[in-house]
């Protein structure tokens, strides 16, 4: 959306989808964890598993920006006053208000982000083997069902929406 949204949320929601990443890996990112030539090392994501994932070179101006603005110190990603970093509370409501300034009035959440490019992915030919290693999955099976259940889960809230039209 074209909403005047504060630079700091534009660079987290754009991390969270672009980087499919988890909240927690999001908060702990520290600046040395990025590179200047767009990739993000995620040092012990869920069960200790570390990777490197590429980010969009749009991103990284947006990241460099951000970083200009706002001058983080240790964490991309600053807490309110004096904390060192952002809450998990504080990245759910930013993706809560921003879909909400942009008309989005569905329930949001930041694993959303994830989920919803895991599945573009997916859907426009990455394999799964590409997309286990890009979101971090231990097993391959893990990324089959994970997608199974979003497109199956997605198919079903677009039939519910169907059937309440109809009895209406």
């Amino acid at each position: 959306c074209n909403a005047n949204i504060y630079i700091k949320h534009q660079a987290i929601i754009n991390l969270l989808y672009y980087g499919a990443l988890r909240r927690g890996e999001l908060i702990n990112l520290k600046i040395s964890d990025l590179s200047k030539d767009g990739k993000i090392t995620i040092l012990n994501g869920k069960f200790g598993k570390s990777r490197v994932i590429p980010i969009p070179l749009e991103i990284m101006d947006l990241l460099r920006k951000y970083y200009k603005e706002c001058s983080p110190k240790i964490y991309l990603f600053n807490g309110e006053g004096n904390r060192p970093k952002y809450s998990p509370r504080s990245v759910e409501n930013v993706i809560k208000n921003t879909a909400r300034t942009c008309g989005i009035h569905k329930n949001t959440y930041p694993h959303l982000m994830r989920s919803s490019r895991a599945t573009i992915l997916l859907d426009n030919g990455a394999s799964y083997a590409y997309v286990s290693e890009f979101l971090g999955h231990k097993n391959i099976e893990t990324t089959r069902e994970y997608y199974h259940k979003l497109t199956i889960g997605s198919m079903q809230r677009q039939f519910d929406e169907i059937d309440k039209k109809l009895k209406s």
